[in-house]
């Protein structure tokens, strides 16, 4: 299972960008719109496979070395593996981060002659946590994911209606302004 833990620093769009875009000049749905800010960029990176926040994923499992993770630019990774009685941290020469050759993501594979993990504790269902560090420098996210986020939100506020149900209404013709993000595999 793959989760977002920490997200450090600022949203690639402001209340501001939203605000001055959306032509609203009072301070009323600062808070929807900041909830908002973070649910679009989170639907943008869930669309293209790419963080457009810094942050840390923690990646938990009993089958590790798992498939290809789903996250993209990773800095560093922590391993953490059950000993039987705790979690101990992997040495770093024990295992190397790649980006994944067929697909985007990352792999994190035990290191050639590391003797991490043995056979038996896999097969006992030993758990395995991957903390994985992403850094998404200032300025580095794409005026079109910024669009998209600014549009997806001002979408949102005109129509409150979309955001009432369990999933918010994605408009498909914004999902366009991503498809430069999208990495292709052949």
């Amino acid at each position: 299972m793959l989760k977002r833990i920490t997200t450090p620093g600022d949203e690639p769009v402001t209340v501001e960008d939203v605000k001055l875009s959306t032509r609203i000049d009072h301070d009323d749905l600062d808070a929807t719109i900041i909830g908002l800010i973070t649910t679009a960029r989170e639907t943008a990176e869930q669309i293209t496979g790419k963080p457009y926040r810094s942050g840390v994923w923690a990646w938990t499992g009993s089958d590790w070395p798992c498939d290809t993770l789903p996250i993209v630019g990773v800095a560093s990774a922590i391993v953490k593996r059950w000993n039987g009685s705790a979690m101990v941290t992997v040495p770093a020469e024990g295992f190397i981060c790649v980006a994944a050759a067929d697909r985007p993501g990352t792999d994190v594979v035990p290191a050639l002659g590391a003797a991490w993990p043995d056979l038996p504790s896999i097969a006992a269902g030993a758990r395995v946590q991957i903390d994985l560090q992403v850094d998404v420098a200032a300025g580095t996210v794409s005026e079109s994911v910024k669009t998209y986020i600014t549009a997806q939100v001002a979408t949102w506020l005109k129509n409150p209606e979309a955001t009432i149900s369990s999933a918010l209404v994605r408009n498909p013709l914004l999902d366009r302004l991503l498809d430069r993000e999208l990495v292709i595999y052949a």
